[in-house]
């Protein structure tokens, strides 16, 4: 009653984890019946989602998934929104509610015509999120990335500390490099900060964006160096091609560059690159794919390098 209101009811049909991070956050879906409490009938079934949070974030992420909401409401007055329709949040139970979205996932849509077109909808959707002008407390800066990044390093001396020495110099190279390209005196904009394949759900409402927890003021190029990052990480993990990757690459930039052409493409390298050095750290401590972790970290060597202005040769040492 508390998330619904208006008289309804909900009855708990099912439940289910859908994810766990250790010590940050639980996302379940719940599977209800919603019912009139006035007429005592049943009404319609409905899938939501509840994200259960550590501490007392979960209120201003809500607040967010609130603006973005009604930002893309407005927006799209003809279609269906964009982003997933929050639903309540239960202070005393640290959980955030939101409708479940219906539809498949760009990582498990195959290739044909169908992923083309959901790609370069992905970018044009994206470009108009970065656009729209909205205003959110939390900042990421680039600070915070080589932050992020140095403890991702740090934190490969464990399970793979061949590959620690590489991965410390290509976090200094990186470093010299954004400084070189300015990457600081980006105007931070609005941006999902977690943007990849599997954020963004194709279904019968349209194609939504999804997983906003993150979203924070920063450099746009970061969502799309990201999203490129993690095609080419689907790549290495043998799930495509790495001719598929680059026509896929290539698509995405293009239909995102169509709407925002003033974007630098060096920026878009940079934050390609950071991605690729983090997936290489996080896929590390992933027994199954830590065969992944040599052929990220050669390939943000090769981003590097190309943002330098030298050519990429030879491999890196072995865990």
């Amino acid at each position: 009653r508390r998330v619904f209101g208006g008289g309804r009811l909900a009855r708990l049909e099912g439940a289910e984890v859908l994810g766990y991070r250790f010590g940050r956050r639980c996302t379940l879906r719940y599977r209800l019946t919603l019912i009139d409490a006035t007429r005592n009938r049943i009404v319609g079934r409905m899938p939501i989602v509840g994200k259960v949070y550590h501490d007392g974030r979960g209120r201003g992420i809500f607040m967010n998934l609130e603006q973005l909401w009604n930002w893309s409401v407005n927006m799209r007055r003809t279609r269906p929104p964009l982003f997933p329709r929050p639903l309540g949040y239960l202070p005393d139970l640290r959980v955030g509610f939101q409708e479940a979205v219906r539809g498949s996932s760009l990582y498990r849509i195959e290739d044909g015509p169908a992923r083309r077109r959901v790609i370069s909808r992905a970018a044009a959707r994206l470009a108009a999120f970065h656009d729209s002008g909205l205003v959110v407390g939390d900042r990421y800066l680039p600070e915070d990335e080589y932050a992020l990044l140095e403890r991702w390093t740090r934190y490969l001396e464990i399970p793979c500390p061949g590959y620690a020495p590489d991965a410390r110099d290509l976090l200094e190279g990186l470093r010299g490099v954004g400084d070189r390209i300015e990457v600081r005196g980006v105007a931070p904009t609005i941006t999902h900060r977690d943007f990849y394949d599997k954020q963004v759900v194709d279904g019968p409402g349209g194609l939504s964006l999804i997983d906003l927890d993150t979203v924070a003021m920063s450099d746009p190029a970061l969502d799309v160096g990201n999203f490129l990052a993690h095609l080419f990480l689907r790549a290495v993990q043998g799930k495509r091609s790495l001719a598929a990757c680059r026509r896929e690459s290539s698509l995405f930039e293009s239909a995102y560059r169509e709407r925002r052409p003033a974007i630098d493409e060096r920026r878009i390298s940079f934050y390609r690159a950071t991605s690729l050095l983090r997936l290489a750290c996080l896929y590390a401590y992933r027994p199954a794919w830590r065969g992944v972790c040599g052929p990220l970290l050669t390939e943000c060597g090769r981003q590097l390098m190309a943002l330098e202005g030298r050519r990429a040769s030879g491999g890196r040492a072995q865990p």
